[in-house]
């Protein structure tokens, strides 16, 4: 989670597991990593994607209350919906 939201930097890498470090006393759990980069539950995602695409616009805003709800940043769940758009379209 922290390599993906490096972006390929070793620098930002580093800096957020400093800071995962240090919010969790020396302790680093995902839940706390998903947390605090305000991530949401990626299973979630993919049934929010599937909820668009069949056209369930009541199922795709209760899933997007949710993830709002559990702290899933906007744009990290954006940019998930891109990233298996694009997948399912290489795949395609």
């Amino acid at each position: 989670m922290m390599a993906r939201a490096a972006d390929g930097s070793v620098r930002d890498g580093l800096s957020l597991l400093d800071q995962a470090i240090a919010l969790g006393q020396g302790q680093v759990s995902a839940e706390q990593v998903q947390s605090m980069l305000g991530l949401g539950d990626r299973f979630r995602n993919i049934d929010l994607f599937e909820a668009v695409l069949s056209g369930d616009l009541a199922g795709a805003l209760s899933i997007l209350d949710d993830l709002h709800r559990s702290g899933g940043d906007p744009v990290v769940l954006m940019q998930d919906l891109l990233d298996i758009t694009h997948i399912l379209t290489r795949l395609r």
